[in-house]
């Protein structure tokens, strides 16, 4: 029989209670009346007794069900409804409960000892009343939750007055512990944590964490593989090595250095290292990453850092798979590419040339999404890419025609293009047999596109505002698979003629020319139209 989560069962009303009892016995509780034998109903009562047992016998799990009840809303509420279940509990493995202080705490950890102590004498096998899962979040207790020795998932999101000697004296309690969360909490200072077993540690929030916790929780944990320090400010050069260590995440530490950056990115220190985030750590200028078995870098927002930074890291990871640099003002010409390199994001990098993004192109043969948004000095680069199938170019102000021309050529395979918001664009030629989505929405210059596409369904040319209906006409006829088309706000427009066989979704919004005669002119000469805003 399957385990009832939660214990839920309890808490549905009386007229599902009645159906789902109903399917078990056989039986129309709704049809029963006084004049029903008094064998039968005893029958039934017995029934349900019997059912009742094997649905607490059977339960794994507790979670807090009634936190909208304000009989029980605060925690020592919480506490006591969770003692009324625990007696009846056989093979108890999670318990998930919030708000809940000291004095709760303290009640529930007696009663759970209780509870397996009188299991003992039954002869069961050991470990077959043991708690696995424990969540405790948004939690005021002081003292460590010592739930036995079986614990091996405990999170503790949000219980700010737990202290270094509770989290110590937890992980002393727990040695089968596999992953710990303690978030957001200000008490975290140096806490020892340790484990043989645990291979996940979150303590990010954690404002205080100072620099030798984390150097002695990777020395005390061997085989740790996540580590999350996300906005742990703090640190500043905490030694970060692990021989199983795959996943690292240390955004917005306001005070990270290049120096712990390079030495816990050295060949030996992780070698398993698989996705380190650095997202938003504005003191990083040049650090040396040269873990050669990475396959994600987040390297967002990080302002200082320069292009030989990024050209170490990529020429000492050769199996990277997706790197995200938004927002790196500094880089201009870095030498990023990579045998494996299949997404990259570098929106917002102001100085990228157009020579840097052409020789990426020509590094990365497998690269199929590519986001340059809001890169204000791409003229003409010349990007192609056999994979390339999703190219983000929106934003960048001095985008010439020739370049969306010549970029339309050079991938074969391209599906998504965006070009919103391209003040350069007048009159670009974009024919493509694979696009299906073209955005060129916001562009002021755009005038006269030429659009061609056999497979191009959804295009988006709303706020043109210098867009001319012969344009209009032209995209019509060479889009045969055209479905939505949104001209909303282009005020140049007077009478373009909208005819198309397969065009479902149109959008004329703050169209001038707009008027009940234009309306039927288009649902006559678009048989299938569904939706037509004006």
């Amino acid at each position: 029989m399957e385990s009832v989560p939660a214990l839920r069962l309890l808490d549905l009303p009386h007229d599902s209670l009645r159906e789902i009892l109903g399917r078990v016995l056989g039986v129309d509780l709704t049809e029963w009346n006084t004049q029903v034998r008094s064998a039968d109903r005893a029958s039934v009562r017995l029934t349900c007794r019997a059912l009742a047992r094997i649905v607490d016998s059977s339960a794994s799990a507790y979670v807090d069900a009634v936190s909208h009840f304000s009989k029980w809303g605060s925690g020592e509420g919480k506490a006591e409804a969770a003692l009324r279940k625990f007696g009846r509990l056989a093979s108890l493995r999670v318990l998930e409960l919030e708000g809940l202080g000291d004095a709760g705490l303290c009640r529930l950890l007696g009663a759970y000892a209780d509870a397996a102590m009188a299991r003992q004498p039954l002869g069961e096998r050991a470990g077959a009343f043991g708690l696995t899962t424990l969540h405790l979040a948004m939690g005021t207790f002081t003292a460590a939750p010592l739930f036995g020795t079986t614990l091996e998932d405990v999170e503790l999101s949000g219980c700010a007055s737990m202290g270094d000697d509770a989290v110590g004296a937890l992980c002393d309690g727990s040695g089968a512990l596999r992953k710990l969360k303690i978030t957001a909490s200000a008490r975290l200072i140096e806490p020892k944590i340790h484990g043989v077993q645990l291979r996940e540690v979150n303590l990010s929030l954690c404002a205080q964490l100072r620099d030798g916790a984390v150097s002695a929780l990777c020395a005390a944990c061997p085989r740790l593989s996540d580590l999350q320090l996300w906005r742990c400010v703090s640190l500043a050069r905490p030694t970060i090595r692990g021989a199983e260590l795959r996943v690292v995440n240390l955004s917005d530490c306001d005070a990270l250095t290049d120096e712990a950056v390079s030495r816990m990115c050295a060949p030996s220190a992780c070698p398993e290292l698989r996705v380190l985030t650095l997202a938003n750590c504005p003191l990083l200028a040049a650090p040396e990453v040269r873990c050669a078995r990475l396959l994600l870098v987040d390297l967002s927002g990080c302002a200082l850092l320069t292009d030989e930074a990024v050209g170490t890291l990529c020429a000492a990871t050769t199996r990277l798979r997706m790197l995200s640099m938004p927002r790196c003002a500094a880089l201009a010409r870095p030498a990023i590419g990579g045998c494996a390199l299949e997404a990259l994001n570098m929106s917002g990098c102001h100085e990228l040339s157009d020579g840097a993004l052409g020789a990426l192109c020509t590094a990365s043969p497998a690269l199929t999404r590519l986001c340059v948004a809001l890169c204000a000095s791409l003229v003409t680069p010349s990007i192609a890419g056999a994979r390339l199938c999703d190219l983000v170019l929106s934003s960048c102000a001095a985008l010439a025609d020739s370049a969306v021309g010549a970029l339309c050529a050079n991938c074969p395979a391209l599906r998504k293009l965006n070009l919103s918001r391209c003040a350069s664009l007048c009159e670009p030629h974009i024919r493509s047999a694979s696009l299906s989505r073209l955005l060129l929405a916001y562009c002021a210059q755009l005038t006269r596109p030429v659009v061609r596409g056999d497979a191009l369904a959804d295009v988006q040319l709303s706020c043109c505002a210098a867009l001319v209906d012969e344009a209009v006409d032209a995209l019509c006829a060479g889009c045969p698979a055209l479905r939505k088309l949104s001209l909303a706000w282009c005020s140049s427009l007077r009478a373009p003629r909208v005819a198309h066989a397969r065009l479902q979704v149109l959008s004329l919004q703050g169209f001038n020319g707009a008027d009940e005669t234009l309306s039927a002119q288009i649902r006559q000469d678009c048989p299938v139209l569904r939706k037509m805003k004006v």
